[in-house]
């Protein structure tokens, strides 16, 4: 039977955090539980480093949601924000607090992990408090997690070089989920010695897990029809993007409430057309509040010049940038007041370059580049130029 009242609720879940239908994943899913493995052969006082990078909307939010529900049985769990990294202080009062908070629920605490905080913090009432949650078949592992880490700056520098040094007294894993730049930022604060398992990439979705996971949402909902096409539709629609595939399933379920759950009713063409108008809102608010959005015809253009030229780093990057804003200050000369660096990052921050494997800039996500063609006048500039390429 259909459900009209949980498909309503799916046309208004958020964006963000967890995805109901989760599907995919294998690999970041492996890479986080072989973290776990490591801490094994290493001494338990070591913490473990995962960061999952990636663009917008591919989807680190939900895999993080996925992970802490799914597959860290048995360990403490514990969100991070800026403020928790500020000192080692903040770091373990912290840990304290959301210990003693689940204690209080139920979770199981040890004697070491008690001990690892209380030395740390130099506390004997802290200590006491931990000591008071203890129990039978407890457990000493902790997972410290933070999304958004793409925002660490020099102020989290010592929480985060007392964990990658020296740990915290107790097997830990720190999985930290952000945009491409994150480990960027890592290295630039002093963790320049990240293990090199330590660092993935996330990117799009295969076709058949986009597939899956709207085959999923489709028995849930009690669907009538002809579900697998409705399902390799969808996956179509997403381009193997989270975000977009999102956008795609919140059409689909206006459809299936207009056609009473009957697939063979539901109008694909609206779904495409609603789909398409989720896919670019979502590229202009990437753009949203910051240069890129107020010159968005240029942005578009460098963004063109980005594609042809593929800067090797940072520096030919704002380079690229200087020498496009020098010939687009005559027609806009508004940009005089803009910094080839500050248009530079600009273009990371928001998510519209990111570094690929082999360190040249690309656009984040496949499907904005092609967006960004449409809105873009093609001039020749500087970057069209023939200029051997820098090289690293």
């Amino acid at each position: 039977m259909f459900d009209r009242e949980q498909t309503s609720k799916l046309l208004r879940l958020r964006d963000r955090d967890a995805t109901p239908f989760f599907a995919g994943r294998a690999n970041e899913i492996d890479h986080y539980v072989g973290a776990f493995e490591e801490l094994d052969y290493q001494p338990g006082e070591e913490a473990v480093f995962r960061i999952f990078q990636g663009a917008p909307g591919s989807g680190k939010t939900a895999l993080l949601h996925h992970l802490r529900k799914k597959h860290s049985e048995g360990v403490l769990l514990v969100g991070l924000k800026e403020r928790h990294l500020s000192s080692e202080a903040a770091l373990m009062d912290r840990i304290r607090e959301v210990a003693i908070e689940k204690s209080a629920t139920g979770r199981k605490i040890t004697a070491r992990l008690a001990q690892a905080v209380s030395q740390r913090l130099r506390m004997k009432e802290t200590g006491d408090a931990m000591r008071n949650a203890i129990a039978e078949q407890a457990t000493d592992r902790i997972v410290l997690y933070m999304d958004e880490a793409q925002l660490i700056g020099p102020s989290e520098r010592p929480a985060l070089l007392a964990l990658h040094r020296d740990g915290i007294g107790t097997p830990t894993v720190c999985l930290f989920t952000g945009l491409g730049h994150t480990a960027e930022r890592f290295k630039a604060i002093g963790l320049s010695r990240l293990a090199a398992n330590a660092i993935l990439n996330m990117g799009a979705m295969a076709e058949d897990e986009c597939a899956e996971s709207t085959r999923d949402m489709l028995d849930a909902l009690g669907a009538s029809g002809d579900r697998e096409h409705a399902a390799q539709a969808a996956a179509k629609l997403s381009l193997g993007w989270p975000q977009h595939l999102k956008g795609v399933q919140t059409a689909l379920c206006r459809e299936l409430l207009q056609a009473n759950g009957e697939l063979d009713a539901v109008d694909f063409g609206r779904v495409e057309e609603e789909s398409d108008r989720n896919r670019h809102d979502y590229y202009n608010a990437r753009l949203a509040g910051s240069v890129l959005a107020t010159y968005r015809d240029f942005t578009a253009t460098v963004v063109a010049a980005v594609q042809r030229r593929q800067p090797v780093d940072p520096g030919d990057l704002i380079e690229l940038c200087g020498n496009e804003l020098s010939a687009a200050k005559q027609t806009h000369p508004a940009l005089e007041s803009t910094t080839r660096e500050a248009f530079a990052n600009a273009l990371v921050e928001c998510g519209v370059l990111s570094s690929s494997p082999d360190e040249r800039y690309e656009v984040a996500i496949p499907s904005m580049g092609e967006w960004l063609k449409g809105l873009a006048v093609h001039r020749p500039g500087p970057a069209d130029a023939t200029t051997p390429e820098r090289s690293r």
